[in-house]
């Protein structure tokens, strides 16, 4: 997400170094910092606005699992348009088909981190 332009120009925020505790919270520090998110909103800093994508995924992940349950074998051929989906091994498949198979392949350990490239 776009942090806003200033004298070192404009920059894109790094959410690595946040974490959600276990009940969905991430403390933020009272310092006034500005960003602007690609929703349009300014968080007071980047931890907060991080703390939005944050949320926002664990919504996602809840809401929004991924069924493989219609890829059985692991020599289907997958199509090549690319959405893709960030595996807990930290590697990026091109889409669902690539990122079940995978999942097939890893007897069920592989989980989702994130839509989106990892």
């Amino acid at each position: 997400l776009p942090l806003p332009a200033g004298d070192l120009g404009a920059g894109m925020a790094s959410c690595s170094e946040y974490q959600l505790s276990g009940s969905g919270n991430l403390a933020c520090p009272r310092i006034f910092q500005p960003v602007c998110g690609t929703d349009n909103v300014t968080y007071p800093n980047e931890c907060s606005l991080c703390r939005q994508i944050l949320l926002l995924n664990m919504f996602l992940l809840h809401y929004l699992q991924i069924d493989c349950s219609n890829f059985k074998r692991t020599d289907l051929y997958c199509t090549e348009e690319y959405v893709p989906h960030c595996g807990s091994d930290g590697v990026t498949y091109g889409n669902k088909c690539y990122f079940c198979i995978a999942v097939l392949k890893s007897h069920g350990s592989l989980s989702l981190q994130h839509l989106g490239e990892c």
